[in-house]
């Protein structure tokens, strides 16, 4: 086997980093980081009591609307009481409306009979005075 042989390159540890800072500066950042941390864990724990009376807030409302929630059930029912409703309101129209075509047959009857009963007598009053008059 033929062995190719690189060049032996060495890395230079240097005192900068990347960015060309010292190595103090990465345990700034650290430390910066730390800060970082506590001033965000600070500032959730002073919104930790409003998050608590929103929640609570929410929760209230959630238990008042837990009543007025219908279930599958009580959609069910519902269906069923307004179909028996549109039923019997579909009869009782249906009823009325037999009752009240009966109605407007006797009235049409007998104002019919009236007025050939008062065609008659009028013609009958015309009749008389004529003969009298002449």
């Amino acid at each position: 086997m033929s062995s190719i042989s690189r060049p032996h390159t060495e890395k230079r540890h240097s005192t900068r980093s990347r960015h060309g800072s010292s190595p103090n500066h990465s345990i700034l950042t650290a430390n910066c980081g730390v800060d970082k941390l506590k001033n965000r864990t600070h500032s959730y724990g002073t919104a930790l009591p409003d998050i608590r009376e929103r929640l609570m807030r929410i929760e209230t409302k959630i238990e008042g609307m837990e009543s007025n929630i219908s279930t599958k059930t009580d959609l069910a029912e519902l269906k069923l009481s307004t179909k028996t409703d549109l039923t019997e309101l579909r009869m009782s129209t249906k009823t009325d409306l037999a009752e009240l075509k009966v109605s407007i047959t006797e009235g049409f009857n007998s104002q019919t009979k009236w007025f050939i009963g008062t065609a008659m007598v009028l013609a009958s009053v015309a009749f008389a005075a004529a003969r009298l008059i002449q």
